[in-house]
């Protein structure tokens, strides 16, 4: 094998394990990501179900239109 072709091959072969390198970086923070995302979800379902457990809560839809004189009409109710 001619030197030329040897140092190419030794080149080749550096630049296919970097691009390996590379892609199990790139799979584990994508890895990560999902993993972040459902354990978030997890957290919701649960500090939810912790919510509907407690017996004087008072419900307002946060998308609502008036919900600001809402929250504090029930403040004013609580605190009379």
């Amino acid at each position: 094998m001619p030197l030329f072709d040897h140092v190419q091959l030794q080149r080749d072969s550096q630049e296919i394990h970097a691009l390996h390198a590379l892609h199990r970086a790139v799979c584990e923070i994508v890895s990560c990501a999902h993993r972040g995302v459902f354990a978030t979800r997890q957290l919701a379902k649960r500090q939810l179900t912790w919510l509907r457990s407690m017996p004087l809560r008072h419900v307002i839809q946060a998308d609502a239109s008036d919900v600001l004189p809402q929250a504090l009409q029930w403040v004013d109710a609580q605190l009379s």
